[in-house]
């Protein structure tokens, strides 16, 4: 590894922490890299330390690494999924030498979050093969930008300082399953859906062509057993190309790819592959990395959740040699950052400031000024001073125009999600048919001012969402009608109102009563605690 280069990677996650410690790393000039760890481990946090008490989960931490052998202090702090929003940006009309595209990811990534980006990190890196300096992406650039709560960054910088290491890089773990990802699937075409385990959960991402095109993950701390969990596996294979489908010029996914060990954390990995396959129509393997020749570990290595630091790792020792491919890594410790574009605007100031300066200087110096020169002056900077506001107050609307702009555009909701959780509240189809179903969103957007506020506020910005859901069913009979409104009702999630004459009949013998509901919700999300109507026909075993 390049000397100075940090050999401590550190996940802190919420229920574990991985660590990966190493006494070398070096790449050959083909790319392939290989790792001689010290120290490779996954540690559970005991519960009575809570991770949000940054002093005790530190304390924990420090007495974990002495214990483990850990002696390195310069770190990789990584970031879980969960904690990282990643989007790929297409960002068209950039010029040749544009020192702007920084300050371009930016605002797109700022529209597409939902918490506030003002202060937290955002980095990126160009997607375009054999690029290495912004000054050769010309015409449209793709790049994968990424950005986490800056909250959460510096929670977990304090943890670290705490337990007396000092974090040099900050990187993202889908990045490093990526990596690992790249090597084992470098034969094959079209996107390929790669699914492997993390600390506290399962990473699905898309890959092509070297590139990730988009990631997920998934909690599974709450899956007690091996079938539960093959449940979810799928399900949310399933999900992830739903999502995929919904990209703009997106192809069909071609193959899928799992990245286990024998017996490891998905337990019956075969079978999971299987019913993958199976649910996603295409060829589905398991790979298991410790057999791979791309990946070489020499040392004890405890658990496959580490392959996210593994193929930092990796990728860090090939950025070293020169053979990443790359012209930067995600740092969100040390992003790039936009141009500076006020500065020459503040170098003609400071030399207004100066002339004015040496002006006064003359006056005092040079008694013979004549008084009339002097007035004539001050009403010249009064005059500047006026425009100064002037602008001031103009640059105050339009901030105000453009975030009203921005947050109406930013409040969405989820669609999918409000489908899947109303479909999973209705009875079977034996009872209930869906004879029709719409789906609307608005926004509500306000600036309400406090009392004695005089000045403007960006912070006093508030906006929200209101779903609506029309949902016009046929049930089987009256009960069953009033069952199923009477499941709606209770759920949280929603207020529900009926939009037809109550008891109104169809023209259908089995299905003669209909019901017009119309529901409407301000979380952009369901809840996911419901349960589904309970009828008659389900009791006898119909089928859904």
């Amino acid at each position: 590894m390049a000397r100075g280069k940090p050999k401590l990677f550190i996940c802190i996650g919420h229920q574990s922490i991985g660590v990966l410690e190493l006494d070398g790393a070096k790449a050959d000039r083909a790319g392939q890299a290989s790792l001689k760890t010290r120290v490779a481990r996954t540690l559970r946090i005991p519960h009575d330390i809570d991770p949000a008490n940054e002093r005790d989960l530190a304390s924990w931490l420090a007495a974990s690494l002495e214990q483990a052998g850990c002696s390195s202090k310069g770190a990789t702090l990584v970031l879980e999924r969960s904690d990282v929003v990643a989007k790929r940006l297409k960002l068209e009309g950039v010029e040749r030498g544009d020192v702007d595209l920084p300050g371009m990811v930016r605002y797109q990534l700022m529209r597409q979050v939902a918490f506030q980006t003002d202060e937290a990190p955002i980095d990126f890196m160009l997607l375009q093969p054999k690029v290495r300096s912004l000054k050769e992406v010309t015409g449209e650039a793709e790049v994968l930008a990424a950005t986490a709560p800056i909250a959460r960054v510096d929670h977990l910088r304090k943890v670290c300082e705490e337990a007396g290491l000092d974090v040099q890089r900050i990187a993202v773990l889908s990045l490093g399953l990526a990596e690992i990802a790249a090597s084992a699937m470098a034969d094959r075409v079209g996107p390929t859906l790669v699914i492997a385990p993390t600390l506290d959960g399962i990473d699905y991402s898309i890959h092509q062509a070297g590139r990730v095109l988009s990631s997920r993950w998934i909690e599974t701390q709450h899956r007690t057993s091996e079938q539960d969990l093959t449940e979810l596996v799928v399900s949310e294979a399933r999900r992830t190309r739903m999502s995929h489908q919904l990209t703009p010029d997106s192809d069909a996914i071609h193959s899928a790819l799992i990245i286990s060990e024998p017996g490891g954390v998905f337990g019956d990995d075969e079978e999971i592959a299987t019913r993958v396959g199976d649910v996603l129509g295409v060829i589905t393997e398991v790979v298991d990395p410790r057999s791979q020749p791309w990946l070489s570990v020499k040392g004890e290595w405890e658990s496959e959740r580490l392959l996210g630091l593994i193929g930092l790792a990796i990728a860090s020792a090939k950025a070293s040699s020169g053979t990443a491919g790359q012209m930067h890594q995600i740092d969100l410790a040390h992003p790039i950052k936009p141009a500076d574009k006020s500065a020459a605007a503040r170098q003609l100031i400071m030399a207004a400031i100066l002339l004015l300066i040496v002006s006064l200087g003359a006056v005092k110096s040079f008694g013979n000024l004549k008084v009339r020169s002097v007035e004539a002056d001050i009403d010249a900077l009064r005059q500047a001073q006026q425009k100064v506001q002037a602008t001031y107050h103009e640059a105050i609307r339009q901030h105000a125009a453009a975030e009203y702009l921005h947050r109406w555009n930013d409040a969405r909701a989820s669609p999918l999600e409000h489908l899947e959780q109303v479909t999973g509240l209705l009875p079977s189809n034996e009872a209930v048919l869906v004879k029709s179903f719409s789906w609307g969103a608005r926004a509500l957007v306000d600036y309400p001012r406090e009392r004695g506020q005089s000045g403007y506020t960006p912070s006093n910005w508030q906006d929200s969402v209101v779903v609506t859901i029309g949902l016009d069913l046929l049930a089987s009979s009256r009960e069953v009608a009033d069952a199923t409104r009477a499941t709606f009702v209770a759920q949280p999630s929603y207020t529900v109102r009926t939009a037809g004459p109550d008891g109104a009949r169809a023209n259908n013998e089995k299905y003669p009563e209909q019901l017009e509901l119309v529901m409407e919700s301000r979380e952009r999300r369901p809840s996911t605690d419901t349960q589904p109507a309970d009828t008659d026909a389900e009791k006898t075993g119909g089928e859904s």
